[in-house]
């Protein structure tokens, strides 16, 4: 019997899902997650919209974001104490624990001033702009 190819490091689906031989992944996305991001606050986008504004020929789904301090992954279960505006207080508040299935996830971000998933998903006028930059190497 042959021994498996090594995955391409350009196809994320081959490095994280490839078996080495022994029937054990080559690299855990919950290995990553701890090794990056442990004690780090992360935005994470579920795809959830938090309301849907209406007007008469349109509406404009509001995304929603979680944010919350990494604490632990356990296979596929990531624990993260999240932060909340406290209702009655209206002041920010952390260590409302949580556990998410990582195969929720859609997008995520460490915060760390550098931007926001809202940032990154575009309008579709501005995704024109911001192509035709990268093209002309700005």
């Amino acid at each position: 019997m042959s021994k498996p190819e090594k995955p391409s490091i350009d196809n994320p689906f081959e490095m994280y899902n490839s078996s080495n031989g022994n029937g054990d992944n080559l690299k855990k996305f919950s290995d990553e997650l701890l090794t990056k991001y442990k004690g780090k606050v992360l935005e994470i986008y579920l795809g959830d919209v938090v309301e849907t504004l209406n007007f008469n020929d349109f509406s404009v789904p509001q995304n929603c974001s979680i944010f919350g301090k990494l604490v632990d992954v356990l296979d596929r279960v990531i624990i993260l104490d999240c932060y909340y505006i406290d209702q009655k207080t209206k002041q920010l508040k952390n260590n409302n624990r949580i556990y998410l299935n990582s195969f929720q996830i859609r997008a995520m971000t460490e915060v760390n001033g550098v931007g926001s998933l809202g940032d990154v998903f575009l309008h579709v006028n501005d995704a024109k702009m911001v192509r035709k930059l990268i093209l002309q190497g700005k």
